[in-house]
């Protein structure tokens, strides 16, 4: 690893980029959108202010014991947002 950190030195480039890793961006996402025990009206109003911050993405959380909660919660967000706002 010291030799390829000494390379990328040398060339003048950090090591990912000399390594091919390099991205000039990345997509993000909103992953604290709401835990599990918030109000759906919470994660909606979570999910419209990553949005008006840019941010691409919303991760909903799920898990609790009734699936159909977690299938609701999701279905809310999906509509909420548009098809545009989804992935």
């Amino acid at each position: 690893m010291a030799l390829w950190d000494l390379k990328a030195r040398r060339a003048g480039l950090p090591l990912a980029e000399l390594l091919g890793a390099h991205r000039e961006s990345v997509d993000v996402y909103n992953t604290s959108g709401g835990l599990l025990s918030s109000p759906l009206e919470q994660v909606l109003d979570n999910a419209d202010l990553a949005r008006s911050r840019g941010v691409g993405g919303i991760k909903v959380k799920v898990g609790s014991p009734d699936p159909a909660e977690d299938l609701r919660r999701v279905e809310a967000v999906r509509a909420h947002l548009g098809e545009t706002g989804c992935r």
